[in-house]
């Protein structure tokens, strides 16, 4: 078996990442846990919750801007 040359012109996986969808993804995974942990009649403290909650769209916003910038720099 021959081995793969690698093309230093073939686009890495970052540079096909979806950072959109990624985000989104992200952002609806934690909506649906909280959605299953109300189903589940799981006790919430929502005054924690209303503190944090600022704070996972403060980090899925600077996960966005650093892929973003990431990827940017490696397109020709």
């Amino acid at each position: 078996m021959t081995a793969r040359r690698s093309n230093s012109r073939s686009p890495s996986r970052l540079d096909r990442l979806d950072i959109g969808a990624l985000i989104w993804g992200l952002l609806l995974t934690i909506v649906s846990g909280l959605g299953v942990a109300l189903a589940l009649d799981v006790h919430l403290i929502w005054r924690d919750l209303t503190r944090m909650g600022p704070l996972v769209l403060i980090c899925l916003g600077t996960l966005g801007i650093v892929l973003t910038l990431i990827t940017k720099g490696h397109r020709s």
